[in-house]
């Protein structure tokens, strides 16, 4: 549990640079009812009072402590590695406790990691989705922290049948794999069925675990609370950004499959529908008219 102490500076002071009357009053309600032990109620109020006014790092802290104490460890890391950010971004040496509550909960996260082999990587459309949230071609291969339940993997591309498959989450310590395949012509979607394949790496020893530079998360959430799969995707893409850079630019990019070129993803995904934003934030360079 985070001291009194902290907690009450972080509201004396985010309270302080809160623009929104109606956050403040959301999440002076949330904390009540997060205190009073009733979960289910209090997250709702700090998520919308979080959204309203993103620099309420009072309404962060406790929305991060409510998904903690609620079971939903990915949501919590997701929450307080964004309050870490807010806090660095501004001085305030307060970052370093939400970092550290980040770096506690990591260990008993569970991951989902989708693979996608090259034939499929390849296919044009391509698209791949975690429930209906897309996922980028970067974090292929990658191990994504989820809160634990069901979720469904889906995967479409053009002129074939979607591709789908449910895999059960579990709330604490579990690794799911997960390879991405094609729909068959002329066959029926794969059915249902439990968590996939063999077990990644635990990834509790990688530089996928290796601690954030604080300062670029900051740029996580533009003007939003930063929650659910969007923001821990967003997470995920600044650490592997941050992994790159210091890798140094004169290391050649390699193609795996794990990983679809970048030319691929200007041509298919952002042909799909997606924004030039999203594009643009995994290194492509979205279709110039008439190409």
């Amino acid at each position: 549990m985070v001291s009194a102490f902290v907690l009450a500076s972080l509201w004396a002071a985010s309270s302080a640079s809160a623009q929104d009357p109606a956050a403040r009053v959301l999440a002076q309600e949330g904390k009540a009812l997060v205190d009073a032990g009733k979960f289910d109620l209090g997250c709702p109020k700090l998520e919308e009072a979080w959204r309203l006014d993103p620099q309420l790092l009072g309404a962060g802290f406790s929305l991060g402590e409510c998904h903690e104490r609620s079971g939903k460890l990915a949501s919590a890391w997701t929450v307080f590695m964004s309050v870490a950010g807010k806090a660095a971004a501004r001085g305030e040496a307060r970052a370093a406790e939400a970092q550290a509550r980040a770096d506690k909960l990591k260990p008993k996260l569970s991951t989902l990691t989708i693979e996608v082999p090259a034939d499929v990587a390849g296919a044009p459309g391509l698209e791949v989705k975690l429930g209906d949230k897309p996922v980028s071609s970067s974090l292929f291969g990658t191990p994504i922290p989820r809160d634990g339940g069901s979720v469904t993997v889906v995967v479409t591309a053009s002129g074939r049948p979607p591709w789908s498959k449910q895999v059960d989450v579990p709330s604490e310590g579990g690794k799911i794999d997960v390879v991405a395949q094609l729909g068959s012509t002329g066959s029926s979607d794969a059915p249902p069925s439990g968590g996939g394949g063999d077990q990644p790496p635990d990834p509790s020893g990688s530089t996928f675990w290796k601690p954030l530079r604080i300062g670029g998360v900051a740029a996580l959430s533009l003007g939003a609370v930063g929650l659910g799969l969007g923001a821990t995707f967003g997470v995920l893409a600044m650490q592997k950004r941050d992994e790159s850079n210091e890798a140094g630019a004169a290391t050649p990019t390699r193609t795996s499959a794990r990983a679809r070129p970048v030319s691929t993803c200007a041509r298919s995904r952002c042909s799909t529908g997606m924004s030039r934003r999203r594009c643009s934030s995994s290194g492509a360079s979205p279709p110039q008219p008439g190409s």
